[in-house]
């Protein structure tokens, strides 16, 4: 168990003990961090919220693409050094490439470390969007049905984290937990890692990812899979049943759905979506036949390398997007 584990907010990384609720906030900034070209589904965040600050964390080689995105560059690589002692701590805990894995972690400090220096308006929420995610709603209009239902919340998630709504305080939180969480002492991190991974084989990994595991993670050939998303749901469920100090906990919403647009969690392959029974009225994709029953949707997740290969080009075009952007 987490409870009683000696958790430490690190230096520079510390936040207002009362954080702002969702109620309190406006969309201000959607924000995207990756290392490789920015996708245009960018631009698609762009184009259906005029409103608010698109921002992409990205490589100084991106940044005419991020400019021609409708976007606003900043370098992924210019808070570097303030996370690099994270990486060093980190414990891998699923297969697959190391770099890869420790960004997924270090990209929730990188952006939390930008906005601590370039921080929101005090009543500006933050959306954190990963860019295989197509989003067609304005989502003032989501945040504004979150406060009618859950209006005590710091924190929403869809997507098991691939669309996160926050203040930029809150999302300073969840990088001060992740770096708390790794500089436990190891025997705790492994506790942890087991409470809230998702344990597997060892010897079903293919021989070249197994050396991947880090050794202090494996139990009689067993390992929990433990990725940033799990390291999110411990801290929604550590805050929750505030086995964390009060100044680390945060008051985390899940599972909220729009009843005005539809939700595609993940565009399954062999379904409508995939197959293209999509109806589009003036850029926007609807779901069934009848214009006057037709559905709207809020989001595409095209999850897997298949969906982006095969739909991101198409859905982008049927949303107006010009074929120069893709």
């Amino acid at each position: 168990m987490a409870h009683g584990l000696r958790w430490e907010v690190p230096a520079g990384w510390e936040s207002p003990l009362r954080l702002p609720e969702l109620r309190e906030l406006h969309v201000h900034t959607i924000a995207f961090v990756t290392t490789f070209r920015p996708s245009a589904a960018v631009a698609l965040a762009a184009k259906t919220n005029p409103a608010a600050v698109v921002l992409v964390l990205a490589k100084p080689e991106h940044r005419q693409r991020v400019a021609q995105l409708g976007a606003v560059w900043a370098d992924v690589d210019a808070n570097a050094s303030s996370v690099r002692r994270f990486a060093s701590m980190y414990r891998q805990s699923v297969g697959g490439s190391p770099a890869y894995w420790r960004f997924c972690h270090s990209r929730w400090l990188l952006l939390a470390a930008h906005l601590r220096v370039r921080p929101p308006p005090r009543d500006g929420a933050v959306v954190v969007l990963d860019d295989d995610v197509l989003l067609f709603e304005r989502v003032e209009q989501r945040l504004r049905g979150l406060a009618a239902q859950k209006p005590q919340a710091h924190v929403d998630t869809a997507i098991n984290g691939a669309f996160l709504l926050a203040s930029a305080p809150a999302l300073q939180r969840f990088a001060a937990f992740l770096w708390a969480l790794y500089a436990l002492p190891a025997a705790d991190l492994v506790d942890v890692a087991w409470q809230f991974g998702n344990p597997a084989q060892l010897s079903a990994l293919p021989s070249r990812l197994r050396s991947r595991i880090d050794p202090v993670m494996i139990r009689n050939g067993r390992y929990p899979v433990f990725t940033d998303m799990d390291s999110m749901n411990a801290f929604r469920l550590l805050s929750r049943r505030k086995e964390l100090p009060e100044n680390l906990r945060v008051r985390w919403s899940t599972g909220f759905r729009r009843g005005d647009c539809l939700q595609v969690n993940r565009v399954a392959q062999g379904s409508a979506v995939w197959n293209g029974s999509v109806m589009w009225l003036d850029g926007m994709p609807h779901h069934g036949l009848d214009i006057q029953k037709a559905q709207p949707y809020c989001y595409f997740h095209l999850q897997g390398p298949a969906a982006k290969d095969v739909l991101m080009r198409p859905m982008l075009l049927a949303a107006g997007l010009e074929p120069t952007m893709l």
